[in-house]
């Protein structure tokens, strides 16, 4: 039995052909390209307020999302954001990975978190070296989960940048690099 590969624009088809107990065998294989290609997630619970404070600290958002590329796929970054300085220097460029912590396993939370951060870091330092990331949470969270050793971990880790806001002020309460 013969198989024909071809390209179309939705499918890619692979002919894939091996040998088992020295029965060769070809097997045809349909592989839809939208794979590669992932959706925008969904916007995080606190993104809205995390906008409005870095507007209210005098920040000016430039993307929403920051979306990157890592070979065929994208990372979606929540916000990119620049601020001038001063006028006699040059303009200072952030992007923020905005996270709730609202699940059932702020552990769990923590980890994605932590992953996340330095994935879209390390993207960032290869495609725009002049953007520093920070992880955006509540208060809250900063208070507790962040106050355990978990957390410490995380603050404690080289390159970790955070900002801490007041979802019922919309404000920055603070930024620790």
């Amino acid at each position: 039995m013969a198989f024909e590969c071809k390209k179309t624009n939705t499918f890619l088809h692979s002919c894939v052909e091996f040998t088992i107990h020295n029965a060769h065998w070809k097997r045809a294989s349909k592989i839809n390209k939208s794979i590669f290609h992932e959706s925008m997630p969904a916007k995080d619970f606190f993104h809205d307020i995390v906008r409005a404070a870095l507007e209210k600290d005098g920040w000016r958002i430039t993307a929403d999302p920051l979306i990157l590329t890592v070979g065929l796929r994208s990372v979606y970054v929540d916000l990119g954001a620049e601020k001038l300085i001063a006028a006699e220097r040059d303009s200072e460029k952030i992007a923020v990975e905005v996270k709730s912590f609202l699940s059932t396993s702020p552990i769990s939370d923590l980890e994605i978190a932590w992953g996340q951060f330095f994935l879209y870091a390390r993207v960032l330092q290869k495609q725009e070296p002049e953007r520093m990331l920070y992880l955006a949470i509540n208060e809250t969270t900063f208070k507790t989960l962040f106050a355990e050793e978990a957390g410490q971990l995380l603050l404690e880790e080289p390159g970790f940048r955070l900002i801490v806001f007041d979802q019922n002020t919309e404000e920055i309460v603070e930024w620790k690099s």
